[in-house]
């Protein structure tokens, strides 16, 4: 009788313990809205976002799926200053006006100085798709977002498809979130990172994999593409042919078809042709 009583409240406990552990949902906006992720982290009763979409359509869906959950969003976290990442934050701000947007010095400070002149730059493609303003972060004190006890470890500045990028590492359920220096399924955005900084952003890579994650969320994604860490090798593997083919190809046109022939299942060709430009400019 005694162990019977035993073995039901421990089944009883470890029930409460599944319930209490966080979970991630990947949300992932259209082709027009280049895939951008947004993250949500769940709790038992509260949630905590990890960037706000691009267009106005997206983060309604964000909302949408929020609401559904039934969880107190109680932050908003900016992995960095890229438009992508920021221009659907009025909605769900109007939709959750109670959470708190925050994001590291040198992410609140890009988004202070850029977007204005981002508006002007897509609102002739997205028009009324796109936001009129954006909500500005607050800076974020120290390195942890807590979400119900469990703390959201907040990796950066480090490099990734921008120099000020960041990622943010959940260890109890061995989880990163990797913003955009991990792409999943999508050309990666390398039309602001050198060739030293791409190397730079190998090496974060590698601190990303010295985690020792069992999940891997990307800043982009295809979004039948599972979260799982081989996209780190993918993106190392990329990273490296990237910089080979710019070394052997003499001009743009040679440069994207040895990509794409290395690479031809990749979503969004239209970052590899902006990525090449970069490379090989006209003079």
């Amino acid at each position: 009788m005694k162990t019977k009583l035993l073995l039901t409240a421990f089944i009883a406990l470890s029930g409460v313990t599944a319930k209490a552990q966080l979970q991630v949902q990947p949300i992932v906006g259209s082709e027009a809205g280049f895939r951008v992720t947004s993250t949500l982290v769940s709790g038992k009763k509260d949630a905590v976002l990890i960037d706000a979409q691009f267009l106005i359509s997206e983060a309604q869906k964000v909302v949408d799926e929020i609401k559904q959950s039934g969880k107190h969003l109680t932050t908003v976290y900016i992995t960095h200053w890229h438009p992508d990442h920021i221009f659907g934050s009025t909605i769900i701000q109007q939709a959750f006006p109670d959470a708190k947007f925050v994001a590291l010095p040198a992410t609140v400070k890009e988004i202070k100085d850029s977007w204005q002149e981002k508006a002007k730059e897509w609102k002739g493609v997205y028009k009324d798709n796109l936001a009129d303003a954006v909500v500005i972060p607050e800076v974020l004190k120290g390195n942890t977002i807590l979400l119900e006890g469990k703390k959201l470890e907040i990796h950066g500045p480090v490099q990734g498809d921008d120099t000020h990028n960041s990622y943010v590492y959940i260890p109890s359920i061995r989880t990163v979130v990797a913003g955009d220096v991990v792409y999943n399924g999508i050309y990666p955005w390398t039309r602001e990172a050198n060739k030293a900084q791409r190397q730079e952003w190998v090496k974060v890579l590698d601190k990303i994999a010295a985690l020792h994650p069992a999940k891997v969320v990307a800043g982009h994604k295809d979004p039948a593409k599972e979260d799982n860490v081989e996209t780190l090798a993918f993106m190392k593997e990329y990273l490296h042919f990237y910089d080979e083919a710019r070394a052997t190809a003499d001009n743009k046109e040679a440069f994207i078809a040895k990509i794409k022939e290395k690479y031809p299942t990749l979503g969004l060709e239209v970052i590899l042709q902006l990525g090449a430009g970069a490379e090989y400019p006209e003079k």
